[in-house]
């Protein structure tokens, strides 16, 4: 009787823990199951900053057609004669009003300006001009990067207060601001009463010193891309360039000063602007 007792604690003490296999494969299996986690989280978080960035550039994107838009949209041309004019301002004499070329650079007098200084002497009334960087005619400071082509392209926008003297084919001096940091075009194209055309100069006599009724504006912005995703389209084995990815924006914008006023042409029948 004592002698099976005894055998029995001993095959009880012998089946008790677990053996070294069964370690390592538990071992193995929890390794699995960590390594599944950390890659899963790794994933997530590039996806989440992924859609961020997208994001960030969207709303940069947006963020930069309004502010055109609102810009466009209160254009201003001073009225009156120059013995008019120089009783209000002696300093907006012969100032270009409304310039746009096919650089592209729009350069305009906005009622749309606000202050961003506190007790700060501002009017609503400033000059607004914005151009693709990198511009070798820029003032320095302008252009944050490199003149070099393979640098991306940034939308710049300067605002001067002081309304100071400039020609229509200067970059005026002010605050600039980076509106868009990865740039792919941008289009400013004015109604004349018949077709949108690249340029407008209020200060050329062809021009009648008008507001252009209509402003088209095309905005187009590289969306952000990963290393990896880079190397790829660098590295195309197909010769044909890879497309990076983009996202363009476009409207109409209607000044608000030039209503009432004729279009520099006879408007057509039929408006074929419209699609």
């Amino acid at each position: 009787m004592i002698r099976t007792n005894l055998a029995l604690r001993k095959d009880k003490n012998s089946q008790a823990g677990f053996t070294l296999i069964e370690i390592i494969i538990a071992i193995g299996i929890l390794a699995s199951i960590s390594l599944y986690a950390v890659t899963a989280l790794t994933n997530q978080i590039e996806t989440r900053n992924k859609l961020q960035q997208s994001n960030e550039a969207i709303h940069a994107a947006h963020a930069a057609m309004m502010r055109m838009t609102d810009d466009i949209r209160h254009a201003y041309l001073l009225n009156g004669n120059d013995e008019q004019v120089a009783r209000s301002n002696s300093d907006v004499i012969g100032r270009p009003m409304f310039v746009l070329n096919g650089t592209p650079r729009l350069l305009l007098m906005t009622q749309a300006h606000q202050s961003l200084m506190a007790n700060r002497a501002e009017s609503n009334l400033a000059y607004a001009q914005y151009l693709v960087c990198p511009d070798l005619s820029a003032p320095s400071g302008v252009c944050k990067q490199s003149d070099s082509s393979a640098a991306p392209k940034q939308l710049v926008r300067i605002v001067d207060p002081g309304v100071n003297k400039v020609s229509d084919d200067a970059v005026i001096t002010g605050v600039s601001q980076v509106l868009v940091n990865d740039l792919k075009e941008l289009k400013f194209s004015a109604w004349n009463g018949q077709d949108f055309i690249p340029e407008w100069n209020t200060e050329r006599s062809d021009f009648g010193k008008k507001l252009p009724k209509m402003v088209k504006v095309e905005l187009s912005v590289f969306m952000p891309e990963d290393a990896l995703t880079k190397q790829a389209r660098d590295e195309n084995l197909s010769g044909v360039p890879a497309e990076r990815r983009s996202i363009s924006l476009s409207t109409i914008v209607y000044l608000m000063y030039s209503a009432g006023q004729a279009d520099l042409k006879e408007a057509k029948a039929e408006p074929g602007w419209i699609q």
